[in-house]
């Protein structure tokens, strides 16, 4: 199972980029000087906006939880025995009584709610 990132957070990063890189090139357009760290934050800002596009932000498997990282290859596992030991509260994801650091604020809300009923379905079964 895969929750994806909230749509808006890729938007408005998308949006963000626009403006700021718009107004890099307005700048260059007008005052015919390149200022290349007046780019950086633009191309920052669509990177990250179109991994949050294209990248889920994490997804269940047996006996693990898995979270890659929006940008590079790191993904940061959560191993567990049992459906019981997902604990999802205070709008965040525990394992095994730790917090992952995985928040529904940045989750798409259906996968979330998908999520959490998958999650309180396995403790009815204990």
């Amino acid at each position: 199972m895969k929750v994806r990132y909230r749509s808006a957070w890729s938007v408005g990063f998308l949006i963000l980029a626009t403006l700021t890189l718009g107004i890099a090139v307005a700048n260059i357009a007008l005052g015919g000087r390149v200022s290349i760290p007046a780019l950086i934050p633009g191309v920052v800002c669509l990177i990250v906006g179109i991994a949050y596009r294209r990248r889920h932000y994490f997804e269940l498997a047996p006996g693990e939880l898995r979270a890659p990282a929006a940008l590079g290859p790191l993904v940061k596992r959560y191993d567990y025995d049992d459906l019981s030991q997902l604990d999802v509260r205070d709008k965040r994801v525990w394992v095994k009584g730790q917090k992952t650091g995985l928040s529904r604020m940045l989750a798409d809300a259906d996968d979330w709610q998908a999520f959490e009923r998958h999650v309180k379905a396995a403790e009815t079964f204990d």
